[in-house]
């Protein structure tokens, strides 16, 4: 998180350019500019992209090599020389009455200018044996004189930085902003929502998320924003998908009981408890004349053709066609078979339709189509050409949505005024996954394998 929301009625002094605020001249607001930085708002909502946790601080005595540590200790030793290979070496040595810790830096001479003799100091990093002492290199140095209010913070944040521009510049400048304009930010979630997701106030997540006391402080400022973050975006989403709803009006497709002990006296088998729970759900998409807009995900094998094949014959039992797209002909031919195995003793009139077709194959099956001589289309891609019409288009099944391109997915909406749509998957991709959690499609899940079924086993080979 980088940018600031989209805040209604954002005060405008969070809108002045960075370059005026105090310590901010033409050369630190041009590297501000390298990042994106130009508003104090900017400034504001600059979040983190990681935290140092300096809260193991240990007696140097207790140092080891396994992780992050820090050691507090007086400066007895400040040390620059030149190396036989022309390189610099700054090493300044720590003492906390009992051992030594040394820092050293490469190739950075002006590091000995931050120390003097007798200054406390703490040094962070991962400590390595030398010889016959404790040694960091390059460790994150806080002096201990009490003159900053991060002398003692066992949190430092990690910011995405520029050339020239070091964190201790950066982070003087975002304290300056935290202060003065932290508390201008309108809250944007209800009391009780936060009560009820233990959320921090706005003002005190933006100190924390940047000036956190502990990690439990920084989480908690990250998870604010997340979720805020994300309930925007699903309450817009939610808005649009409402508003494309209440301007559409599907077929009512109604599954009676007659039909239902029909459809199901076709498989070979009894639906598993998670197969008749998503029938039951799509049963009561399928009978609102808002257009069914779901999602049926489930591994391989687990039973959501049945599912699907299902909600076809339910739109044909209604007199309305239907159609099965897949994204390859070797998947759509193996529907088809599935297909036909169901249906081999049924009065359904169906066709497949791929590019397989001859010229007059395809326009004979074209003519059919549109005549609403066909009750259940299985197909590929050529599905979506131009010519493809349908008398009465009632439900939409695509399986594997995510491997057709944009262009054939908008053709899909414009097969028929506003069908039913069914989307299977089993390999959910981020557009699928942020399709449901967003709430652009409501969604069944199959997770039961029928019986005798045995689980896929997904193996990675290098």
């Amino acid at each position: 998180m980088t940018q600031h929301p989209s805040i209604p009625g954002l005060p405008e002094s969070l809108r002045q350019s960075a370059q005026y605020l105090k310590g901010v001249g033409p050369v630190r607001f041009e590297q501000l500019q390298r990042l994106g930085l130009e508003t104090v708002g900017d400034l504001l909502f600059y979040f983190p992209r990681s935290y140092e946790d300096l809260s193991d601080v240990r007696p140097i005595a207790a140092l080891d090599s396994t992780s992050l540590q820090t050691a507090q200790g007086e400066v007895v030793e400040i040390e620059g020389k030149q190396l036989a290979d022309g390189r610099c070496l700054v090493s300044v040595v720590l003492s906390d009455g009992q051992k030594c810790l040394e820092g050293v830096w490469f190739n950075q001479p002006y590091a000995a200018g931050r120390f003097r003799y007798g200054q406390r100091a703490a040094f962070s990093g991962k400590p390595k044996w030398y010889r016959d002492h404790w040694q960091m290199a390059n460790p994150r140095v806080r002096l201990l004189d009490g003159t900053s209010p991060e002398d003692s913070a066992n949190v430092v944040p990690v910011y995405p930085m520029t050339e020239n521009l070091r964190p201790d510049q950066l982070r003087s400048v975002l304290r300056l902003v935290v202060d003065q304009f932290a508390a201008l930010i309108p809250e944007t979630l209800p009391e009780d929502l936060r009560g009820l997701r233990e959320l921090p106030g706005v003002v005190t997540a933006l100190h924390d998320i940047h000036f956190p006391a502990n990690m439990a402080k920084a989480r908690a400022a990250r998870r604010r924003f997340v979720y805020e973050e994300f309930l925007i975006l699903q309450l817009a989403l939610a808005l649009r998908r409402r508003e494309l709803r209440d301007r559409q009006q599907a077929p009512i497709l109604t599954v009676t009981p007659p039909i239902d002990l029909h459809i199901r006296r076709l498989f070979p088998f009894r639906l598993t408890a998670d197969q008749d729970r998503a029938v039951a759900e799509v049963c009561r998409d399928l009978g609102s004349e808002r257009p069914m807009q779901r999602l049926l995900q489930a591994d391989v094998g687990a039973g959501k053709t049945a599912v699907a094949v299902y909600a076809l014959l339910a739109a044909v039992a209604n007199k309305h066609q239907a159609i099965l797209m897949a994204p390859t002909e070797v998947l759509a031919q193996q529907h088809w078979r599935t297909l036909e195995g169901y249906l081999a003793h049924s009065r359904v009139r169906r066709l497949l339709l791929t590019g397989a077709l001859t010229p007059r194959e395809r326009r004979d099956a074209l003519a059919e189509i549109r005549a609403g001589r066909v009750d259940l289309v299985v197909g590929t891609q050529a599905l979506v050409q131009e010519d493809v019409q349908f008398a009465r288009l009632g439900l939409v099944v695509i399986d594997e949505q995510h491997k057709f391109g944009v262009n054939q997915r908008a053709r899909v909406r414009k097969l028929g005024t506003d069908p039913h749509y069914l989307v299977m998957t089993a390999t959910p991709i981020p557009r699928t996954v942020a399709l449901t959690l967003f709430g652009d499609l409501d969604t069944s899940t199959i997770r039961q394998m029928p019986p005798g079924r045995q689980p896929v086993a997904t193996r990675w080979v290098p």
